[in-house]
Order: C-alpha cells, then sequence, then structure tokens
C-alpha cells in the first residue's frame, strides 16, 4: 500500500531495497548447512587439540567422536572435507611424526625404536614399523641410526 501511494521511480527503488532486505535476511537465518559445516570444524578443532595435548592419543573413532561432540559420521566427513583423511589415519599420521621427530633427537646409545613406539600409544611393533616405512621410505631404527 506504501508503494502505490508514491510515484513509480519511488516504488520502484523501494521495492528494489525491500527486496535486497529480504534476500539478506532469508541468507542470514541460521541454514541447517551452515549450522553442520561449523559442527564440523568445531568437531575437527576438538580432535586436532586433543591429538596435540595428549602424550598417546587414541585414534579410534569412538573415542575420538567422544572428545569432538559428534556421530561418527559427523566426525568423517568433517576430516575429510578439511584434511582428505580419516579421523584415525590423522591420528596414526600424527603419531608418526611425532615418532619421527623424537627418532631423529634421540640418542642411538639410550633411545630405543620400541621405548618410544610404546611412549606414543604404538603397542603393535610390526605394525608401526611398517606403517613408519610406508610413510617416511625408512625404517625406525634407520632413523634412529642416522643421528650418528
Amino acid at each position: 500500500m506504501i508503494v502505490r501511494a508514491m510515484d513509480a521511480a519511488a516504488a520502484s527503488a523501494i521495492s528494489q531495497v525491500l527486496a535486497e532486505r529480504l534476500l539478506v535476511y532469508a541468507n542470514t537465518g541460521t541454514s541447517g548447512k551452515r549450522t553442520s559445516v561449523r559442527k564440523r570444524d568445531l568437531a575437527v578443532d576438538r580432535v586436532r587439540e586433543y591429538v596435540r595435548s595428549a602424550p598417546a592419543p587414541v585414534s579410534e573413532l569412538a573415542g575420538l567422536c567422544r572428545i569432538a561432540g559428534v556421530s561418527e559420521r559427523t566426525l568423517q566427513y568433517a576430516f575429510r572435507e578439511r584434511y582428505g583423511i580419516s579421523p584415525s589415519v590423522y591420528v596414526r599420521r600424527w603419531k608418526l611424526n611425532t615418532a619421527r621427530r623424537q627418532l631423529l633427537q634421540a640418542d642411538p646409545a639410550e633411545a630405543t625404536v620400541n621405548g618410544i613406539a610404546i611412549d606414543l600409544g604404538f603397542h603393535h611393533q610390526g605394525q608401526f614399523a611398517a606403517d613408519y616405512r610406508k610413510l617416511f621410505l625408512e625404517t625406525p631404527s634407520m632413523t634412529l641410526g642416522s643421528r650418528q
């Protein structure tokens, strides 16, 4: 009714402004997609902080979901979106990289590969060595001995 009482140019301008404001208002509402993206970001950040602060972080998906406060599917999607890998692969690679840093800094006369692996939560030494070699193209003992 307000638009009808004005001349054509003013009515057109006001109609345009109202249409733009409606679009802005519609886009600023909380859509499910925006909420889920934010929820996924928070979940990834929680897991990342846990992994960085824990001496031997768990890599089981159920435990990571409890830490993140989301479902398994949400956490898997979140990690695939951000890193292109699953949460458990992310944790395993973090632990392997930490093992490499420790092996490079360790004194071969005092440290052992087994000791460093156990400290980081690797309980199956054969699997640890295989994963390490696949990622770094050398065995953990070669890395430890390279300091000499």
